[in-house]
């Protein structure tokens, strides 16, 4: 194999050395901001990361899509037609508490 061959290579190798470098410290970041976390859900600089599981939402969304959301601090900018995602906490058959997730798009504004 020539120089410039193993040159190419070479930097290749370090671009995805670079790039998963990044992804072990997002995930980190992700871990740590989670158990700081009211709803216990890592989020990077206020943007959470969700994993669609039905295809309620389809074809906007389907199930596996990864959506990404924030917080929005006045409810009162949201419009009809935009995509929330919000919480409610379910009680199961054995009076446990649990926060489940919902992702909605907005049909009317009462």
């Amino acid at each position: 194999m020539n120089n410039k061959a193993k040159s190419v290579l070479g930097v290749i190798s370090d671009i995805l050395l670079i790039v998963l470098i990044i992804i072990a410290i997002i995930i980190t970041v992700m871990t740590f901001t989670s158990k700081n976390s009211e709803m216990g859900i890592g989020n990077i600089l206020g943007y959470t990361p969700f994993s669609v599981q039905s295809d309620s939402m389809a074809p906007t969304f389907e199930s596996g899509d990864l959506i990404i959301t924030r917080e929005v601090d006045d409810p009162q900018v949201l419009q009809i037609g935009e995509v929330i995602t919000y919480s409610t906490v379910l009680t199961d058959a054995n009076g446990k508490s649990f926060r489940s997730y919902n992702t909605h798009r907005i049909y009317d504004i009462e």
